[in-house]
């Protein structure tokens, strides 16, 4: 529901309460204005046909919020804090036939899977030699049809086991990876898993997950890693995604979530930036960074459209309150000119009531446009309250 929407209600309720009540006769037929020879009886029926009872509603429509969008992949994040620096790190590199695909990014020709392989060097670079390092590959067996499905998920493997010194060897290993299956994305976290030890310390351990799609041969990859980053290893799981589908997106990062790490969907040499803050623990401030960024867009979309909302709802209720003023002031003048001039206290009195309606309008219409203009939806209940006991009736 419109956050807005309460103190609306509430100040439509309000206005139609704080409107002299009308005649009974009135209630079915409003009569136009009284002939010049009939003199009103008192304030109220001086001020009968003045009083628009539809304004409220006319001039205070609902305000619409903009949908508050959500960023493709990305859930909701804060600060991003730097993890312990990891001593044990494996990469597992998804070689499903996908990865044969080119880049979403200007970057030639270049296939995913050299985006890859040439980010992931370049990660390696950045690692000390007391860093043990290993790699695992998954579906780089059978191939990407039906037939080969069998043999593809089946192909999960520390290409490289995790040790010390083993920088070099998971490099050379890199070259020599093609794009061929489907993604058993869940075997590969298994096949990591193997390759680390009990940990006492989260983000001591690392699994990098390089891929371009989800899991396709029926695993469970979520809870894989909330076993990695739950139980005694406390690996990290980081994903860094590859022009992932956007329906897909949530998926790889609800894994990530799992694993106690972060996820990034890059494009060509996005990834090597990408690489480098897992690698630095600081992955999620690429999800913040983007997080910023759609906020202050869609700070600029509710702005807008409240300031339009609340300024046409001033332009309106001011408009109808001036005729009011007119509307009774007219009404006195034709009542002179016709010799049928009300009691100096009658008129004096219609005045006094219009003044006290158009102060507590007004007081509320403040309240209302100030929490249109600051969408502040804490204090809705209180505004709503102020206005209920603003807009009462005078005192008989």
């Amino acid at each position: 529901m419109n956050p807005l929407r309460p103190a609306l209600a509430a100040l439509v309720a309000a206005w139609l309460v704080a409107a002299p009540p009308l005649p009974a006769a009135a209630q079915t037929a409003r009569p136009g204005p009284a002939p010049a020879e009939a003199v009103p009886p008192d304030a109220r029926a001086l001020l009968d046909g003045l009083i628009e009872p539809e304004v409220a509603r006319r001039c205070l429509p609902a305000v619409e919020m903009p949908p508050t969008e959500a960023l493709p992949g990305q859930g909701a994040v804060g600060p991003a804090p730097r993890r312990a620096p990891a001593s044990r790190v494996v990469v597992a590199v998804d070689a499903s036939g996908s990865m044969a695909g080119a880049t979403g990014a200007a970057s030639g020709r270049e296939t995913k899977m050299e985006a890859a392989l040439r980010a992931a060097r370049r990660f390696l670079d950045g690692l000390g030699q007391e860093v043990e390092v290993g790699l695992v590959v998954f579906g780089h067996r059978g191939n990407a049809r039906n037939e080969g499905r069998a043999a593809s998920c089946g192909s999960a493997e520390a290409v490289v086991p995790l040790a010390a010194g083993g920088r070099d060897a998971v490099g050379a290993a890199l070259g020599r990876l093609r794009p061929v299956g489907w993604t058993p994305l869940a075997a590969g976290m298994e096949a990591a898993a193997r390759q680390f030890r009990p940990s006492g310390r989260e983000g001591e351990q690392l699994l990098l997950v390089i891929s371009d799609g989800v899991e396709t041969c029926g695993g469970d990859p979520v809870a894989v890693a909330r076993r990695l980053n739950g139980g005694e290893l406390r690996v990290v799981v980081d994903i860094v995604g590859f022009d992932i589908a956007e329906r897909e997106r949530a998926a790889l990062a609800e894994v990530a979530r799992a694993g106690g790490g972060d996820f990034a969907n890059v494009s060509g040499r996005d990834a090597e930036e990408a690489l480098r803050r897992s690698r630095e623990g600081t992955l999620n401030a690429m999800a913040a960074i983007r997080a910023r960024t759609g906020a202050s867009i869609q700070a600029g979309r509710t702005q807008r459209v409240t300031n339009v909302a609340a300024a046409r709802a001033q332009a309106c209720v001011n408009l109808a309150l001036s005729r009011e003023n007119n509307g009774l002031v007219q009404r006195l003048l034709r009542l002179r000119a016709g010799g049928a001039e009300p009691l100096p206290a009658v008129a004096e009195e219609a005045r006094g009531i219009l003044r006290a309606r158009h102060e507590a309008i007004r007081g509320a219409l403040d309240a209302y446009v100030a929490a249109v203009r600051e969408a502040r939806e804490a204090q809705l209940a209180e505004i709503e309250r102020n206005l209920v006991e603003a807009l009462k009736p005078p005192a008989r």
